[in-house]
């Protein structure tokens, strides 16, 4: 059984370098955290930026929840079809 799933397609081209070009231009990027608030570059080496919070990315994550949920669909069907192929 395999265990990872790629759905390409999901997410817009254009959507996505939207998002890239919005997350390169924010200030409030930091660094990776874990358990909240301590940084352990061995642990999580990352650039993160907490969009749900922000109103300026509310529109853009209102759509990436849309393209997720397409995903995981996308995935079910996938996941039905192979576990009960007479469907």
């Amino acid at each position: 059984m395999e265990y990872i799933y790629e759905a390409h397609g999901i997410v817009p081209k254009e959507l996505c370098q939207e998002i890239i070009e919005k997350f390169e231009n924010d200030p409030d990027k930091g660094r990776g955290m874990i358990g909240g608030d301590i940084v352990s570059e061995s642990v999580k080496k990352t650039v993160d930026l907490k969009i749900y919070t922000k109103p300026e990315w509310k529109m853009i994550n209102d759509q990436m929840e849309l393209h997720l949920f397409s995903g995981i669909k996308k995935i079910f069907r996938v996941f039905v079809s192979k576990r009960f192929p007479w469907r």
